[in-house]
């Protein structure tokens, strides 16, 4: 992020590729890797730790938005300006409860855009937050949009599930017979690969965003 010939901290171009890897590529592969499939979906769903990444840097850089151009550092907080990258704040905290509730839709599971509304109210105080906090008091910011992000990833991968669930194959994402009968055609689950999950006594635990929770954490380090 700061060294190299040309580091991303000197260019508009951090909240990008914090969007891209801590969102888009963590949870596609993630998905990836533990189904054996690639789901246009599982990037839909990057977007949401990911722009929630995106905004823990912008506020970052929004606090040192008077070093960064004293220092001919061109950060996206530099290059917009204070205003509109409190407008820009607001978009990127506000857009994953806009997804959610489509992708809900998609995969025909409607506690995935209803479950994540209780955090809206945390979400607009944040953005309240940001809009009059000024200098230090960023830190208190960037703590609440890492906050938010977790707890939003930790209301995604809990889903309660009936106990007498037939058990999932990560591999191949079908039901498997009780009677050890082997998945055939007509047996396919309907599940989008990132729903795919582990038995952990009378609940199951989805993993497609399982990790999320620790990779997201990577942006908050940026200075």
């Amino acid at each position: 992020y700061s060294a190299g010939p040309r580091p991303l901290s000197h260019s508009p171009w951090g909240e990008s590729v914090v969007l891209l890897f801590f969102g888009l590529v963590a949870v596609s592969g993630s998905c990836f890797l533990q189904t054996g499939r690639f789901s246009a979906l599982s990037l839909l769903f990057g977007l949401v730790p990911g722009v929630h990444s995106a905004a823990v840097l912008l506020v970052n850089n929004t606090r040192d938005l008077v070093q960064d151009r004293a220092a001919g550092r061109t950060t996206l907080a530099s290059l917009l300006g204070e205003r509109r990258a409190r407008w820009l704040y607001t978009g990127l905290i506000l857009l994953p409860f806009a997804l959610l509730p489509l992708l809900a839709m998609a995969l025909s599971q409607p506690l995935v855009g209803i479950a994540p509304l209780v955090l809206l109210p945390l979400a607009v105080l944040a953005i309240r937050h940001f809009a009059v906090r000024q200098g230090r008091a960023l830190n208190l910011q960037l703590k609440e949009t890492a906050r938010l992000q977790a707890l939003l990833c930790a209301v995604l991968d809990f889903r309660p599930q009936p106990r007498d669930l037939p058990a999932l194959d990560p591999k191949s994402a079908q039901i498997s017979d009780p009677d050890g009968a082997e998945p055939g055609p007509g047996r396919d689950t309907g599940m989008d690969p990132l729903w795919v999950g582990r038995r952990e006594g009378s609940s199951e635990h989805t993993w497609g965003l399982s990790w999320v929770l620790m990779v997201t954490v990577g942006p908050t380090g940026h200075t």
